[in-house]
């Protein structure tokens, strides 16, 4: 949805763009929300605001939709400098309208989204040589140097947190397969994030077993599954876990107010399957991290 010109929507900051997201296959229309909710007091760096509405459309009633702000470099979303960047896992892609590019060792499109151009770009050319250097490096011998190794190049508390955030929710599409967002640090390093698309997540798809809340997903994938061999990144991610653990309650507390506030088009009993499965997850992860 874009706007005339930039407008706040229900508090929100001031923009053109937004997203109107339908939560088509999530029958208790929570789980994006759960998800943002989790980033947002999450260590990355923007978390998408969102809202829920009733919408109407020519006076007819379309039902429940969740405002949200669309993902894009922005003073008030992510603010990024001139020379940044934002790029986004994506098998999906089109030839046709993305500058894409792979790794050996990410053979998954990583598409440019930003900054927005036709052509190919010497900016492009840079991050392109970032990625390729940071793929090389993660996959030698000395990638766990605390120095010269993957954190050269990785912003390990961004990859950290987004690796929690997509694990304890199991999301299918975390496995590198689409809108598995990066973007440049400050510093220069990959940041992971932000989080997007979780309607899939949270036991809410079988595919790859991501229905059943026990066993590993994301950690197994592309580059996590080579971080996890640094003992110290293994033992900093069971450090940092600790931290959602604590936080459970809460995220229980808030799927059933957003769930009381969403009466009567959400069915209870649906909430509170989601809120066993959640529980019984991250009591899986507890026990084998």
């Amino acid at each position: 949805m874009k706007l005339a010109s930039e407008m706040p929507i229900f508090g929100m900051p001031s923009a053109k763009s937004w997203v109107l997201l339908a939560n088509y296959f999530d029958s208790t229309m929570l789980r994006n929300a759960l998800a943002f909710h989790m980033a947002e007091d999450s260590r990355l760096d923007w978390t998408p605001r969102s809202r829920f509405t009733e919408l109407y459309y020519n006076l007819t009633d379309e039902g429940i939709y969740q405002v949200c702000e669309k993902i894009q470099v922005h003073p008030n979303r992510l603010n990024l400098s001139a020379d940044g960047w934002l790029v986004e896992i994506d098998m999906r892609h089109s030839d046709e309208k993305d500058r894409w590019f792979i790794t050996p060792h990410m053979e998954q499109p990583i598409c440019f989204r930003y900054p927005e151009s036709a052509t190919f770009t010497s900016q492009d050319s840079s991050v392109i040589r970032f990625f390729s250097e940071a793929d090389s490096v993660l996959f030698s011998a000395t990638f766990a140097d605390f120095i010269e190794g993957w954190r050269h190049y990785l912003d390990e508390p961004s990859w950290i947190d987004w690796y929690l955030i997509n694990e304890i929710a199991k999301n299918n599409d975390a496995i590198f397969f689409s809108s598995c967002y990066m973007h440049s640090g400050e510093d220069g390093k990959i940041v992971m994030g932000p989080v997007w698309d979780f309607d899939l997540a949270f036991g809410n798809s079988a595919f790859n077993d991501t229905d059943k809340p026990q066993g590993w997903h994301v950690r197994t994938e592309n580059w996590y599954a080579r971080l996890f061999e640094d003992p110290a990144f293994a033992a900093a991610v069971k450090e940092r876990f600790e931290w959602f653990y604590d936080h459970q309650d809460d995220y229980y507390r808030f799927l059933r107010s957003s769930a009381e506030n969403l009466q009567p088009h959400v069915q209870n009993e649906n909430v509170e399957t989601l809120i066993q499965w959640l529980e019984e997850r991250i009591n899986w992860m507890k026990n084998n991290l």
